[in-house]
């Protein structure tokens, strides 16, 4: 049970990876709070609360990750795992709002939730930040973020070009 007294929050676990992810944290022995807009089926394991919540609402973030950092104490490990492909077009071909629902989901979700946490993180001495296959102590210097969020998301899009 390596993560025994952990609080543990997965986006995007109901389904797929993260639901993977949702049911190994809980068997290590993690609260996990599964963070999604809906879930298809329940689980069965008690350390398990889904929590209905859209990664793309600031606000939405605010309150959830306060409502879990003042009932259970801590806030330990984010995996922000939701995410979507989107639009499999070329550039000239995406539709605007397509583009801009999936960078809000993909690239904003994922820093609302950074941004949420982080404090506290800081706050108890540190914790981790996963990002899908990317994971990263949080004693680590953050302050360039958004200019390496910037840049893998551009470097990214100039590879589409077609």
């Amino acid at each position: 049970m390596r993560l025994s007294g952990k609080n543990v929050i997965i986006t995007g676990g109901s389904r797929g990876i993260g639901r993977a992810a949702v049911e190994l944290f809980a068997e290590e022995g993690g609260k996990v709070f599964n963070l999604d807009i809906s879930l298809d089926e329940p689980f069965s394991n008690p350390n398990i609360e889904f929590i209905q919540h859209d990664v793309t609402d600031w606000d939405a973030w605010q309150r959830v990750t306060g409502e879990i950092h003042d009932t259970h104490g801590s806030i330990d490990i984010l995996f922000n795992n939701a995410g979507s492909v989107g639009a499999y077009e070329g550039i000239e071909d995406i539709d605007i709002n397509d583009w801009h629902r999936i960078v809000d989901l993909n690239l904003n979700g994922v820093f609302y939730g950074a941004r949420a946490v982080i404090p506290y993180m800081k706050a108890q001495g540190g914790g981790v930040w996963c990002i899908r296959l990317l994971c990263g102590d949080m004693s680590a210097q953050l302050v360039l973020l958004p200019i390496r969020l910037r840049k893998v998301r551009l470097g990214h899009l100039a590879k589409t070009w077609h």
